[in-house]
């Protein structure tokens, strides 16, 4: 239905409720405008964590860059898109993506009275975590679903010397290998 139309503003509600990023992708092809006065184009979602497009939504959007930072689109392998071979601009990056975090309380009509948040709190913790936390490192049949950023993950630091060190492997079956490298402060007994 789309095909012979062109918008110079398109925007999808909850995009991880698409399986795949067909959809995203085919209607960027239709972002174009005839105006020569330079009007702007953009590309719009929203979305919560969660739903059959969640991975897809995650790689282009969530992993690339912190919250709020732009960063050069990448294709499906994570490659930034750039201007082909033979263009005048070769070589250089097309356009860029920025994921904006919101949750339930940036948005004072909704919670307001508390009663959408009492709804999300009364959720499964996987579904809460989403909806509620904005939270996209838990996922259906994640292996470790009590897994959370603001507890697991470390800015980066130098390993003091004298830290015990060892790495394990993982050789996978269905997915790639993985090779874990530890460090163990010896102060708290706290593995890294």
């Amino acid at each position: 239905r789309y095909q012979g139309q062109a918008f110079n503003w398109i925007g999808f509600d909850e995009l991880t409720q698409w399986p795949s990023s067909y959809a995203w992708s085919y209607m960027r092809s239709r972002l174009r405008t005839t105006k020569a006065s330079g009007l702007p184009l953009y590309m719009r979602a929203t979305s919560n964590p969660g739903g059959p497009g969640h991975q897809w939504v995650r790689k282009h959007f969530i992993e690339p860059n912190a919250p709020g930072n732009s960063f050069w689109a990448t294709d499906e392998s994570g490659d930034v898109i750039r201007w082909p071979k033979g263009h005048s601009r070769e070589g250089e990056p097309l356009f860029k993506r920025k994921f904006i975090p919101a949750t339930l309380f940036d948005n004072p009509y909704l919670s307001e009275d508390g009663m959408y948040e009492a709804n999300l709190l009364s959720l499964p913790e996987m579904q809460r975590r989403q909806l509620l936390e904005g939270d996209w490192n838990v996922a259906d049949g994640a292996a470790f679903s009590e897994f959370r950023s603001s507890i697991h993950v470390t800015e980066p630091f130098e390993i003091p010397h004298d830290w015990r060190r060892f790495r394990s492997c993982d050789f996978g079956y269905a997915s790639h290998s993985a090779v874990h490298w530890f460090a163990i402060d010896p102060s708290f007994e706290t593995l890294y």
